[in-house]
């Protein structure tokens, strides 16, 4: 009993201390004025797990630092279709809330399946102008 007891306040404090440390990475991306996006794919030998990973990089002015900090790693069932990498990746920024207007670009590998997926997400979020510049031209580096 006393070690059921022990690991559920372990659990409790783990996940306070998960709360605290994203709400505080929530701030430093609210307080920084442009982030770039990183993302990369890869898959386990046979094909048989393919994941995304989701990065940020931005200036934190309150440190007077570059920061890179990872947002999010994903698994994406086969067939990694753009599709599910868009919508992944539409999930992580608005679980996150960099801000739509501070996302200055994405950088990716070539994958035709990563530079649909990107395309996607320009088209998803165009009601508001997510992703896009001030020309409302997307910037996709490999």
């Amino acid at each position: 009993m006393c070690v059921i007891t022990a690991s559920a306040k372990i659990n409790a404090l783990l996940k306070e201390m998960w709360e605290k440390s994203k709400d505080h990475l929530k701030q430093l991306l609210a307080g920084c004025r442009k982030v770039v996006i990183c993302l990369d794919g890869w898959s386990k030998k046979g094909f048989s797990s393919h994941f995304l990973g989701i990065s940020a990089c931005f200036y934190d002015p309150s440190a007077a630092v570059a920061r890179h900090v990872v947002l999010q790693l994903t698994k994406i069932d086969h067939p990694h279709t753009a599709d599910k990498m868009a919508t992944a990746l539409n999930d992580c920024l608005t679980e996150w809330e960099p801000g739509s207007d501070k996302v200055m670009m994405i950088v990716s590998y070539n994958g035709s399946n990563m530079v649909k997926a990107i395309q996607l997400l320009k088209d998803m979020n165009t009601d508001d102008d997510c992703l896009s510049e001030s020309d409302g031209e997307m910037t996709v580096s490999e």
